[in-house]
């Protein structure tokens, strides 16, 4: 993981406890798409996101986020 996203992860995700919590997961377009919400704390929550990915092997290749 690069320094970037190490330092996001603590400042943004950890620091206000957000958990995912998945619903539904499915194969589109040969991509894999996770959909759930995050709650914790921060204003707003819970909120619903969309994560979908393509993996290379054991490894995430691209990630695409949205709300």
């Amino acid at each position: 993981m690069s320094r970037a996203a190490q330092t996001l992860l603590e400042n943004e995700v950890a620091a206000v406890k957000a958990i995912f919590t998945p619903d539904c997961a499915r194969q589109e377009n040969g991509r894999v798409v996770v959909e759930g919400s995050v709650h914790g704390d921060f204003k707003g929550s819970p909120i619903r996101f969309t994560y979908a990915f393509t993996l290379e092997g054991d490894l995430i290749e691209t990630l695409e986020i949205t709300l």
